[in-house]
């Protein structure tokens, strides 16, 4: 899960000057700002390709915490740092600890599911989390320093600090595919500087920050001499490593890292974040084709037109030929896979990509099928996610379109009526998968599901064919003495007795929660609740905890719950370091000011609900942009924008908080109705549009409810100002607490009350939160 930093609000300390900051502190603000979002999001994607997705989620929520220390810091001592020229300290701090903190976690050994066996890993896991708390407490200081010196111009100040960091995800975006991490890193770093240099009061302190610019602006340009990302050992890419692979190509894109291992004797393998792979091997024969459980379907419609949704390296593209399609259309989202195959390997696979059957599209597969008007005889789907990232929990804590119900009614209704539907999946996913069908003719109005569903299985893998019309006893003929050429088994026959079916009864099923014999969850993936992978049940979480990690090659990733252990771990640990935090201040001996407790749970509220409304929104709009990496772009550039926006034309109201602020009671929770159930019907139609329209169109419908989100925070904190502005520190410190422990809850909420839900939920804690605050008599200047 991403979390903005940005989202969590500026901290601010005590303090009054009667004029405003000079446009070059703002200019340093917006900077440093923008240099922290691509920072993080960098992180990210390093320990997403380094370990796996969800410790990448882990480890930089707690890393934001650093942010919110800066403000406990600055509570504890409200009298040090006032020297300006800590402005600029900050920020160099900021630059040199980024890339300290980036050849740091490379170099350290940890490895996550080496965790229970060997307790040295717990010290290097503590030892990432220090190094990622670094840069993101000096970014927060440097944001403090600066409103210490002008607290009454909080609203200018925050809308720079949002609108600066609504320019990271976009950074992100357009640096990766150049520069790669490191280079990435590095210009994080020089911005750092640059920030550093605009902050600075005297001309010795910029001439000082120009110096350590220099050596970004080095680091930029040859961003090599830094440390390449090594991935964990439990990945695929040094596996095939330590059996005589060799890494022969290395590049990143928006999406993911991609690697290419060559192997003697072997097809050139295709990575996806060192985990996920695709083979690119030569054309297949027709014969070989037969021999591939995943291209039965092929055989089962005479020269049959054909979507394959994930083509990869061109596997089944090939099958697909070799078994006489017509005609055939290639859906690949990854940009760099595409000029693999189409370029230097293009040779390797036989050129089928240029093969004048064959038409590739660059897209989300779903987002694709939502808006062609064109149907099809075959409808294929391959292990697009690898045996590697599902047997190690990797995905259980991602959200994945493609496998909900209502993607599988979507796939039905574009194919012919008496096209298949073919989902290829390993073994032990093959019965929430056969629940979701069931659920989808059920939707299409198929009165007896289990006739138009048949399953095979072929050691670890599992195909499931889905038909619009039941199948004929001459379809379950064919497929018997095509299966058997594959060493399959028939796991349900649609035309048999539902007695002699493993999947019978969950089929008949009055409803799929109803089958409850299974350690497995059953109840379909929707679009609210996109979580396919997540399939262990809750009430299985301590005897998973009891169990040690599965060796690898049993494939038997529900044996821990993984998506389970760590939200619980994320919630804990940030329970524990918000108690810390905010217990701080009064541990070092400051006593509490009247009312602490009521204005610590306005800003902690205020960061719950932000955080919640924004990772639910990237997750919600994944699916009309078409990729999850489009979506964290566009999103976070919207509400990060907006917001400032909201927060600039808040700090020029006059009044009390009831008129400054007298509509976000019951503004806010209608526009996150608004956003969580009018717009997903409204955009539907949409579909069609290109990308960038639909990015235009998303951000669109985000931009009133971000401009209402901006004002909460900046009117609290000129309401301690107005006291006298002791609590502000505090304030910044629980609103960070509150947006690090939101992000746990928006995960939790999507996977067990779905996306409306936790919505409406933020949407509530936002109404609490200023009705509580509309009371003060204060009045705003």
């Amino acid at each position: 899960m991403l979390l903005s930093r940005a989202s969590l609000g500026p901290p601010a300390v005590v303090g009054v000057r009667a004029s405003g900051p000079p446009p070059a502190s703002l200019a340093g603000i917006f900077v440093v700002s923008a240099a922290t979002l691509l920072l993080q999001m960098t992180f990210i994607r390093v320990f997403s390709a380094a370990i796996w997705y969800h410790f990448a989620f882990l480890v930089v929520s707690i890393a934001l915490f650093g942010i919110g220390a800066s403000g406990a810091a600055l509570a504890v001592r409200p009298d040090r740092f006032r020297d300006p020229r800590w402005l600029g300290g900050g920020a160099v701090l900021f630059a040199l600890s980024a890339v300290l903190a980036y050849v740091g976690t490379v170099a350290i050994p940890f490895a996550p599911f080496r965790i229970f066996q060997e307790p040295l890993q717990v010290a290097w896991f503590l030892l990432d989390d220090l190094l990622l708390v670094v840069p993101f407490f000096s970014a927060g200081a440097t944001i403090a320093l600066a409103l210490r010196q002008w607290p009454r111009h909080v609203g200018r100040i925050y809308a720079f600090d949002l609108m600066g960091a609504a320019l990271g995800p976009v950074l992100m975006f357009l640096v990766l595919p150049l520069m790669g991490a490191r280079g990435a890193v590095a210009l994080a770093a020089l911005m750092g500087a640059g920030a550093a240099a605009l902050l600075s009061p005297t001309r010795a302190n910029r001439l000082a920050s120009g110096f350590f610019a220099i050596g970004a602006a080095a680091l930029v340009l040859a961003p090599g001499c830094l440390p390449d990302v090594r991935p964990d050992e439990s990945k695929g890419v040094p596996q095939l490593e330590r059996q005589g692979g060799r890494l022969v190509h290395s590049q990143w894109d928006p999406l993911a890292r991609i690697d290419v291992v060559e192997i003697a004797g072997r097809a050139p393998v295709i990575f996806v974040d060192a985990a996920a792979a695709t083979a690119m091997a030569p054309p297949a024969r027709s014969d070989q084709a037969r021999r591939e459980l995943s291209a039965l379907a092929f055989q089962m419609v005479q020269r049959p037109s054909v979507a394959i949704i994930g083509p990869g390296g061109g596997t089944d593209v090939q099958n697909a030929l070799a078994l006489g399609a017509r005609q055939i259309t290639a859906v690949e989202i990854n940009p760099a896979i595409v000029d693999l195959v189409t370029g230097r390997y293009a040779a390797q696979v036989g050129h089928v990509f240029t093969d004048p059957r064959v038409r590739l599209v660059r897209d989300e597969g779903r987002s694709f099928l939502g808006r062609t008007p064109q149907h099809f005889g075959v409808i294929a789907f391959t292990l697009i996610d690898t045996w590697a990232a599902s047997a190690s929990g990797a995905f259980s804590l991602s959200e994945n379109y493609l496998y909900t119900t209502e993607g599988l009614e979507s796939y039905l209704e574009h194919l012919d009526p008496s096209g298949y539907l073919a989902i290829t999946r390993w073994y032990y996913e093959t019965p929430r998968l056969v629940a979701m069908a069931r659920e989808a003719l059920a939707r299409l109005g198929v009165r007896e599901p289990w006739r138009n569903v048949a399953v095979v299985n072929s050691r670890l893998r599992t195909l499931v064919l889905i038909k619009r019309e039941p199948f004929t006893a001459a379809d379950v003929a064919a497929l018997r003495l095509r299966a058997a050429l594959v060493g399959g088994t028939i796991l349900h026959d649609p035309t048999a007795d539902l007695a002699e079916s493993e999947y019978g009864e969950l089929l008949a099923a009055a409803h799929p929660t109803s089958w409850d014999k299974s350690d497995v969850l059953l109840v379909p993936a929707s679009d609210e609740s996109p979580f396919f992978f997540q399939m262990t049940r809750w009430r299985k979480l301590w005897s998973g905890l009891q169990r040690r990690t599965p060796d690898p090659g049993t494939l038997q990733p529900l044996a821990i719950p993984v998506a389970q252990i760590v939200l619980l771990t994320a919630l804990a640990i940030g329970v524990l370091l918000s108690i810390g935090l905010l217990a701080l201040p009064c541990l070092a001996g400051a006593p509490p000011p009247p009312g602490v407790g009521r204005w610590l749970g306005y800003f902690f509220a205020l960061g719950v609900s932000y955080i919640v409304v924004e990772i639910v929104l990237m997750q919600r709009l994944t699916l009309f942009l078409g990729h999850p990496t489009y979506s964290v772009t566009a999103v976070l550039f919207a509400i990060l924008l907006s917001s400032g926006l909201g927060s600039a034309w808040s700090g020029r109201r006059q009044g009390t908080a009831r008129e400054v602020g007298g509509l976000l009671a019951w503004g806010l929770p209608l526009a996150i109705a608004f956003v969580a159930f009018a717009v997903p019907p409204l955009l539907r139609p949409l579909l069609g549009l290109p990308l960038p329209a639909r990015m235009a169109v998303g951000m669109g419908v985000i931009a009133p409810l971000a401009f209402l989100m901006g004002m909460p925070f900046p009117i609290g904190i000129r309401l301690l100002a107005a006291r006298g502005g002791r609590m502000i520190p505090w304030a910044w410190a629980a609103n960070g607490c509150g947006s690090v422990l939101g992000s746990v809850g928006a995960v939790l909420g999507a996977m067990l009350g779905g996306f409306g839900v936790t919505l409406m939920s933020a949407g509530a804690i936002y109404a609490v939160a200023v009705l509580g605050i509309g009371r003060t008599p204060d009045r705003l200047e």
